[in-house]
């Protein structure tokens, strides 16, 4: 038998506290008088959870129980009375609920429908709870099922290759091939708990134990600051010492339509290998269709390459605006003895990031640098109203009122001196809140706690 998206399993709910406190419920009745949604031709009703000693059901159905309601049973209601025959609970039909994790919904079976009517309108209904007979339902399910297996832990299909996960012990990871993560087979291999994603050639591997092919791009991102190094030339220290080099890694993002010679340059990014691009998932989304070409530079006589591939951090939320980055891989690659482009490198240290950094800016049309200092996060939490995680970062940038960062997908930067070579590092990807020459601070993506998510997608 095979499953197709309209048509999947329920989850079983193994545990006795519920996901909530609303489940929903399949019934059937009128449907000139329901007001429930349809759902293939059956209804679905929502009704509260009660506690077994508040739970008043209709007496015709007590005959049934000579010890009444215990713990294996699930009583719901809803205070509202109906029109009889509006809504009849199918009897051993589902009471489920919906869970959101791993970046997708889950439909969970809590218990069958049992006795009751009118869907627990007016009076209780009580169904069976599935978590108190998991035993008997695994011997019947799983003939072949030891206890000493490991409780090898499956996904719901729909959790795909490289959409993130958790691992059974939270750790965070992406949904691989099984062969790219061999901590994760040799788990399996002497009965440990294991996650399956999408099959069982696709597994959970914590970012730390994947194996990445060993890519051009892999290579040259892991390679970074040892690359810059060793190149040839040198960096003057008094101009290092005025805080600003030239950006020879910035790019802008543009939209070009179907016969336009001309694009739209909305958004700007940062070079981190010869084929990717790091800038805003909020500023892409601000388009209603994907990027098309980036500009290797500021200037309207800088090179165009076209884009083949965005990337939304699959956990980017538009409304709280959180995980917001993302990444643009490019056609072909910049050819660096040709092209006066060099990548910068990622700031990976998770623990510590830099006090003072430096917001690129315009003035008069000419890019330049403002000073960027790292706040408390609850500076931002106070400003804006809501509370940053790790992932985010409060900053206070000069206050240059004749400037703008025309910078929505652009980034803070820190310029570390090495053998007297300038290692450019980007520290964090414009996310929202203030521009320079105002006084409210502004909110960053640290790029430390992706860099694990931006290797994956670039080494894949």
């Amino acid at each position: 038998f095979v499953f197709f998206r309209s048509f999947v399993p329920f989850c079983i709910w193994h545990e006795n506290d519920l996901a909530d406190s609303i489940v929903e419920l399949t019934g059937h009745g009128r449907r000139d008088l329901n007001y429930f949604t349809l759902h293939n031709a059956s209804l679905i009703a929502r009704a509260n959870v009660l506690p077994i000693n508040k739970c008043s059901y209709p007496e015709e159905f007590s005959k049934n129980l000579s010890n009444g309601l215990t713990e294996e049973h699930l009583c719901f209601d809803n205070e509202a009375y109906l029109v009889p025959e509006t809504c009849q609970q199918a009897a051993g039909g589902p009471i489920g609920g919906k869970k959101f994790k791993f970046n997708k919904q889950f439909r969970y079976a809590y218990a069958l429908n049992s006795f009751g009517r009118d869907c627990g309108f007016g009076r209780a209904a009580v169904g069976v709870r599935l978590s108190s007979h998991i035993d008997w339902l695994q011997s019947v399910l799983l003939p072949d099922y030891r206890k000493d297996s490991g409780s090898v832990h499956f996904l719901h299909s729909e959790l795909e290759e490289n959409d993130i996960c958790r691992h059974v012990d939270g750790a965070e990871g992406l949904c691989v091939g099984a062969t790219r993560c061999p901590k994760i087979r040799y788990d399996f291999s002497v009965n440990r708990r294991v996650v399956f994603c999408q099959t069982s050639t696709v597994v959970c591997c914590p970012y730390e134990n994947m194996v990445n092919e060993t890519t051009a791009s892999g290579r040259e991102l892991d390679e970074c600051a040892h690359r810059i190094k060793a190149s040839s030339g040198s960096t003057n220290e008094a101009q290092f010492e005025t805080g600003y080099i030239s950006e020879p890694y910035l790019v802008e993002v543009g939209w070009r339509g179907n016969g336009d010679a001309k694009a739209q340059w909305s958004c700007r990014g940062t070079l981190i290998t010869s084929k990717a691009v790091l800038t805003s998932a909020k500023c892409l989304q601000q388009q209603s269709i994907a990027p098309s070409v980036i500009r290797l530079g500021l200037n309207e006589a800088a090179p165009v390459v076209n884009v083949e591939e965005t990337i939304l951090h699959p956990e980017f939320d538009v409304a709280s605006g959180k995980n917001n980055i993302a990444l643009i891989k490019m056609k072909d690659a910049i050819d660096q003895s040709t092209i006066a482009i060099n990548p910068a490198c990622l700031w990976k240290n998770q623990t510590h990031t830099p006090f003072e950094m430096i917001q690129p800016v315009i003035k008069e049309s000419t890019l330049g640098p403002a000073l960027a200092f790292t706040k408390f996060n609850s500076d931002c939490d106070r400003t804006f109203r809501r509370t940053l995680d790790e992932h985010e970062l409060c900053v206070d940038v000069e206050q240059l009122p004749y400037m703008d960062t025309g910078d929505s997908g652009g980034r803070l930067q820190v310029k570390l001196l090495h053998n007297a070579k300038v290692t450019p590092f980007v520290v964090a990807v414009t996310s929202f809140g203030s521009a320079c020459g105002q006084s409210t601070p502004g909110v960053y993506t640290k790029v430390s706690k992706y860099a694990p998510w931006i290797r994956s997608v670039i080494a894949a």
